[in-house]
């Protein structure tokens, strides 16, 4: 199960491994796309490169 959050439901759901469209290891940061019940697309990020992902991204919208 994944718990991602979806945009149209404006809240976390869980999705079961049945709602992955396709996964990628890029580098060591996993990308796994899934389709939310109400059929919005989400991303859901992990891997050992996640972290630097994450701050990368925190960076450049301003973030601290």
């Amino acid at each position: 199960m994944f718990k991602v959050y979806c945009a149209s439901h404006g809240s976390d759901v869980l999705l079961g491994f049945s709602r992955i469209n396709n996964m990628a290891n890029i580098d060591g940061l996993i990308v796994i796309e899934l389709e939310c019940y109400d059929g919005e697309r989400v991303r859901h990020y992990t891997g050992r490169r996640f972290h630097e992902f994450e701050m990368r991204a925190r960076q450049s919208s301003g973030e601290a």
